[in-house]
């Protein structure tokens, strides 16, 4: 029978292609990379026969999710050779990864690795790394802060959505598990350089979901720690260091770059008038007309925020106030695309929108033009299992476990939280989120049966 000491490769293997999966999940250029690390993996795992009937048995939404993207595939595709090109490109790689980041999580449990969330949090920081040392050459060449400047990256959002990952496991490793006081100088060097190289990039929304994420961290930290020794000047203190962080972080990014970090709020504002679908469809126009109609004399500096909505938080306003016509023409989803969005308005507007946003910048309202709004609602139940395991096990007895716990519940509700503000819910993302999802949960699952087994014994 084979077993994962047997061949002496099938180790080195699997940590080798683990470690190299996780920073080039959001780097330009290693698709090929990526999968073959995939490939590998996917092979050990299987190899490994990890208990999958245990672990399903659990996560009936989970199974009740892949069983209906393939119902939704055969049964609601309107168009069902491009609905399974998407499929192939998207939502099998989901059921995937899903399935092979269970069976890492297997793998590891079975490791005696103390150290795996401070690991994990270095590996994601890798990309902000590389962010930050090809910024240095640019402000050295041009003699000024980079600011806007995404390095090798495609969107400064491919490092505002590892830096959620980098803040969650260097956080849980810092409030739970680092003893000495190098490894706590280490990991506040990291976390600190993350959010310079997220300033550089002028990603708000990766700022403040690596701040979202410290800061849950940390009161759960402090809420573990009142339950058996109350301060109420540790708690003044926290809460004082946590504002100042923030006002600073705001001012910076203010200075850095004025415009993306005071600029959206009035177009914001404007964007919520008029007809959103006929705004789209023809265009800045239209708004301008209603704004006149209502009144209100189009100044230099509001004919300065139409022209900036294009493209802008504005833009993203438009594109919510459309979805209800959406959903009620597509309740069952869109060929399982990730344009969705982009193709159901052009439907609406019978030709190319004037605002035409590839996606709607909401992640659950993307997965639901996808694939349904019940495929929407049941991977929100499928996160919200995994935030509910990760509570339970914070009151478990191993140290290990109940730090996993911090990480999986943390990083279930800040996702599910951050598809809110963008399309975190596509491409790269989906599979980099579902795969870490299912090994923490994984790990913590049989992690808790061998202890259970070693009790009863």
């Amino acid at each position: 029978m084979f077993t994962l000491n047997a061949p002496k490769l099938i180790n080195p293997a699997f940590f080798i292609s683990f470690a190299i999966l996780l920073p080039v999940w959001n780097l330009p250029h290693t698709i090929f990379l990526r999968y073959l690390c995939a490939l590998v993996l996917l092979a050990i795992v299987i190899l490994s026969k990890p208990k999958w009937a245990a672990f399903f048995k659990k996560h009936i939404f989970l199974c009740l999710l892949f069983f209906y993207i393939l119902v939704q595939l055969i049964f609601f595709s309107t168009d069902y050779n491009l609905a399974f090109r998407n499929f192939k490109s998207e939502w099998l790689k989901f059921i995937l990864f899903a399935i092979t980041g269970i069976g890492c999580g297997y793998i590891l449990s079975n490791k005696q690795m103390p150290r795996i969330h401070l690991y994990l949090g270095i590996l994601f920081f890798i990309p902000l790394f590389i962010h930050l040392c090809v910024s240095l050459i640019k402000g050295i060449s041009t003699g000024q802060i980079p600011v806007s400047y995404w390095g090798i990256n495609n969107s400064h959002g491919d490092l505002g959505y590892t830096s959620i990952h980098v803040a969650v496991f260097l956080s849980v490793y810092l409030f739970f598990q680092a003893k000495s006081s190098l490894t706590k100088i280490l990991i506040s060097f990291l976390l600190i350089a993350s959010i310079v190289s997220l300033l550089i990039a002028s990603s708000r929304g990766g700022i403040l979901f690596f701040l979202a994420s410290f800061i849950l961290i940390l009161l759960i930290k402090i809420f573990k720690l009142q339950r058996t020794h109350f301060s109420f000047k540790s708690i003044v203190l926290s809460i004082l260091g946590v504002f100042i962080l923030i006002g600073s972080i705001f001012q910076i990014g203010t200075y850095l770059d004025p415009i993306r970090w005071r600029g959206p709020l009035s177009n914001m504002e404007i964007a919520f008038k008029g007809d959103a679908l006929k705004i789209n469809c023809e265009g800045i126009d239209v708004l301008k007309r209603t704004l006149e109609q209502d009144g209100m004399a189009i100044t230099p500096a509001i004919q300065k925020t139409l022209d900036a909505i294009n493209g802008f938080d504005g833009a993203r306003i438009l594109a919510l106030r459309s979805l209800p016509t959406m959903f009620i023409n597509h309740p069952m989803g869109m060929n399982q695309s990730r344009f969705a969005y982009a193709t159901a308005l052009e439907e609406i507007c019978g030709a190319k929108p004037q605002i035409g946003l590839m996606n709607s910048h909401n992640g659950w309202a993307d997965t639901a033009l996808s694939i349904g709004i019940i495929g929407a609602l049941l991977y929100f139940l499928v996160l919200c299992k995994f935030i509910y395991e990760g509570l339970s096990a914070l009151k478990h007895k191993d140290p290990l476990v109940s730090a996993t716990g911090v990480a999986l519940f943390a990083l279930g509700l800040i996702w599910v939280l951050r598809s809110m503000f963008d399309s975190a819910q596509r491409d790269q993302m989906l599979e980099m989120q579902i795969f870490t999802l299912c090994v923490l949960s994984a790990f913590i699952f049989f992690q808790q049966q061998r202890s259970t087994k070693v009790v009863l014994d």
